[in-house]
């Protein structure tokens, strides 16, 4: 039996009540409850009549119930019965070891209650399930107290006044009973599991415990609700849309009882205390990556540029993370500022291996693999960039603008949409990887109007050749051309032999001096001094 999952660990002394009991069950544990309870009648000379009242005065529920259970007429069991029977035999370890063994579900004692698979051992999916919380899930446990009389209720009022705890009241008509409901948190997790010991004679008190996970991306939120599936055998109670995020809640408390045991998560707030769990921490870095995953899937951002960036309040997840991706040899930049945390990834870093760090077929793992030309799927850059960044440019506008003037160079573009070079460059990159245009220093066609008047051409061998005896013919000499276009002879000359590039105000001239169609000139530029974009 794994120390760190001792299932027998996730009973705790505020499950008072019979309905907050959890269960098991398994193939084989009837016959090992019967072993047991063969053992404990032998030793202590009991009937099992005698057994079921003496283990229901001691768990103060029906005897009748725990009758049944020992006849084998239960397919749970629960855990409180086992833990007491257990009690009473010398041969405690071996029933504890091998019932363990044997279990395959658990489930809370009641009718409505869904089972869940067991969880023995730390896996991939667990660990990226509690990442992903810690970035963007929320564990809520509400805790409701009810009597019949409202009367009786107005003590356990005044001590959540005096223990300051908010809280809220009123009459459930399905129920035919008055309340007062209150939520723990962090602070007070603990104390609300005392007040539900203290107070569990004389009033009904029910727990609710949700844990939710909220996105904007539906596929991330499909992924969690993925490996919740493939960890506890159950599905989301809720899954859907609000607003503009999609978010997934499982409503079990035997599901929270297993990361509040295990991975010592508590209910409420954990912006800035979000952190890696012990058992994940001391594990292999498998778990730990798969950990980090879970946190990058849900909190890190693919940037437009290709870099995995992550921006959180917690320094112990900070810390965390960063120990992770070192020890996983990725090259990354961080620091403090403006009361967050801030981790970015480095070009020099491989694609494939940043990549690891993102669940697959996610919204930020296609941003990945289509920056990097790794996925050639066809896809709309728009759904995966819509937010990045945030100004008015667009993939589609870039066509748009390139279909009607055919080429321009970057400059051009950034004008246009009032940003910077670099962040064109980024969105041009992904057009080209989809074959939607040509980015290049030797364009097929160059268009002078939506180019830098600084741009300098150099022409393709044969045209440029034939453009030179043109000057012959017509000048005689090339120093009578210089003049007339206002260009002294040594740049002349550096220009006949290809030394140096022509600039495109002086090929305007040139083209005036010989009578030459400009458009002839366009389609005949062997390189350029700059990217030209064109489209495809």
């Amino acid at each position: 039996m794994s120390k760190n999952f001792n299932l027998w660990l996730l009973h705790k002394s505020s499950d008072v009540h019979p309905r907050s009991w959890i269960c098991v069950s398994g193939d084989r544990i009837s016959n090992q409850i019967y072993e047991l309870e063969l053992d404990v009648l032998k030793e202590l000379n009991l009937t099992r009549e005698s057994l079921s009242k003496l283990l229901a005065n001691k768990l103060q529920c029906n005897y009748g119930v725990i009758k049944q259970l020992l006849q084998g007429k239960r397919k749970f069991y629960p855990i409180p019965i086992i833990l007491e029977l257990v009690k009473l035999t010398k041969r405690n370890r071996y029933y504890l070891k091998t019932i363990h063994k044997s279990i395959k579900y658990l489930k809370t004692n009641s009718a409505t209650s869904k089972p869940i698979k067991l969880v023995k051992n730390l896996t991939i999916d667990i660990s990226k399930i509690i990442g992903a919380f810690m970035a963007d899930g929320n564990l809520s446990f509400q805790v409701i107290v009810e009597n019949r009389n409202k009367l009786n209720l107005e003590p356990i009022e005044n001590e959540l006044n005096i223990l300051k705890y908010k809280f809220s009241k009123g009459y459930s008509k399905t129920r035919n009973k008055f309340f007062l409901s209150t939520n723990a948190n962090y602070k007070n997790f603990d104390q609300i599991n005392n007040f539900i010991m203290i107070n569990s004679k004389g009033f009904n008190i029910l727990t609710h415990y949700n844990l939710e996970i909220t996105d904007e991306h539906k596929n991330n939120v499909e992924s969690f609700n993925r490996w919740m599936k493939n960890t506890f055998d159950i599905n989301p109670s809720s899954f859907n849309k609000i607003g503009n995020a999609w978010r997934s809640i499982f409503s079990n408390k035997v599901m929270a009882r297993v990361l509040i045991t295990y991975f010592e998560i508590k209910s409420g707030y954990k912006t800035d205390i979000a952190f890696e769990p012990l058992l994940i921490k001391n594990s292999n870095l498998n778990f730990r990556k798969a950990f980090v995953l879970g946190v990058m899937t849900f909190d890190g951002s693919i940037t437009i540029s290709g870099n995995l960036t992550l921006t959180i309040k917690s320094r112990y997840l900070y810390e965390s993370v960063q120990e992770v991706l070192t020890r996983c040899s990725i090259k990354f930049g961080g620091g403090y500022k403006n009361g967050f945390y801030k981790i970015f990834t480095y070009k020099e870093n491989s694609p494939i291996e940043i990549g690891k760090f993102i669940e697959e077929n996610t919204v930020k793992w296609q941003r990945l693999m289509h920056y990097s030309n790794i996925d050639k799927s066809e896809v709309s850059l728009e759904s995966l960039y819509r937010k990045y960044p945030q100004r008015k440019i667009s993939f589609q506008e870039i066509v748009n603008i390139l279909t009607v003037i055919k080429s321009c160079d970057i400059n051009f573009l950034a004008k246009v949409f009032n940003c910077k070079h670099t962040s064109v460059v980024h969105y041009l990159k992904l057009l080209e990887n989809q074959n939607k245009i040509k980015l290049s220093e030797s364009p097929s066609l160059l268009n002078p109007i939506f180019v830098s008047s600084n741009t300098t051409v150099l022409l393709k061998k044969a045209f440029h050749e034939n453009l030179f005896s043109k000057i012959l013919n017509k000048f005689v000499e090339y120093q009578e051309f210089g003049k007339s276009i206002g260009v002294e002879n040594g740049t002349l000359s550096a220009w006949k032999v290809r030394k140096n590039r022509i600039p495109l105000p002086i090929i305007k001239r040139f083209c005036d001096a010989l009578d030459i169609n400009e458009s002839k000139i366009w389609k005949n530029i062997e390189k350029v001094d700059r990217r030209i974009v064109e489209v495809i």
